[in-house]
């Protein structure tokens, strides 16, 4: 990737997931180029996966931890 400005930060947790989205949908499909800035933007967020129910489908719907979100705000 070239030398570029910083990222901006994300915050808002609904762009934070169609961040994850379209990079799993880039990782998906191949777009290894698309992938690897959207990496870098979601791993410049304010959030990261919860560690309670690890963002699986089949857990992150009960998990009180996150809410349904599959994401908690990351800890300073």
């Amino acid at each position: 990737m070239m030398n570029a400005a910083p990222l901006p930060r994300t915050t808002d947790p609904d762009s934070f997931r169609a961040l994850c989205e379209a990079l799993e949908q880039a990782e998906s499909s191949d777009q290894l180029e698309r992938a690897e800035v959207l990496r870098a933007m979601v791993d410049a967020a304010a959030f990261c996966q919860c560690p309670e129910c690890d963002d699986k489908p089949d857990r992150r719907a009960e998990c009180a931890t996150c809410n349904g979100d599959g994401f908690v705000p990351e800890s300073d």
